[in-house]
């Protein structure tokens, strides 16, 4: 009685009618989950998959740029979240997935980063995610380092060099 009545206390007027009549408290979630869970969204998906399609660096840092696309995957990875039946299926799957995020981030970077994405591209085997921004925020900063030391490295001045990753191993054993 105690968490339906937290329920009710915990939702809008509108959904209050709805949920009222319910026998129970899981119930009443499942009613909630139903109306409001859109954990297989395809607009959403749609909509997000396209967003990091099109997102390239521009002005942005790479700070700025890489905490833009990793939010934008971490959305994406709630709304594609399936139920894997083989651990291992699961593990070639992340794999594969790291590797097309790693070819996105390097797509989208500005032609400053053409020699460096040429070597990170060569290399066996494919570092992982993290590594590959960390080399790129290293070159950025060795970029700026020489800007302000009057030195021509191609590129306008840089500003920002840290980024929140957040949960980018979730995923790892």
């Amino acid at each position: 009685i105690q968490l339906m009545t937290w329920m009710l206390n915990s939702v809008n007027s509108c959904s209050k009618q709805v949920i009222l009549h319910n026998k129970t408290a899981y119930d009443m979630w499942k009613t909630l989950e139903q109306m409001y869970g859109r954990r297989h969204d395809m607009l959403r998906t749609y909509q997000i998959s396209s967003q990091i399609f099109k997102l390239e660096q521009g002005s942005m840092s790479v700070t700025n740029y890489f905490a833009t696309l990793k939010g934008l995957w971490d959305e994406f990875d709630y709304y594609r979240m399936e139920n894997w039946s083989s651990t291992d299926d699961h593990q070639r799957y992340l794999k594969l997935l790291e590797k097309d995020r790693i070819i996105k981030f390097l797509d989208g970077l500005t032609a400053e980063f053409e020699n460096l994405k040429g070597q990170i591209l060569g290399l066996d085997p494919t570092p992982s995610l993290e590594q590959v921004y960390y080399k790129i925020l290293s070159e950025e900063g060795r970029k700026r380092t020489m800007n302000n030391k009057g030195i021509s490295t191609g590129g306008p001045p840089i500003g920002e060099t840290s980024v929140f990753i957040g949960s980018a191993n979730k995923f790892r054993p």
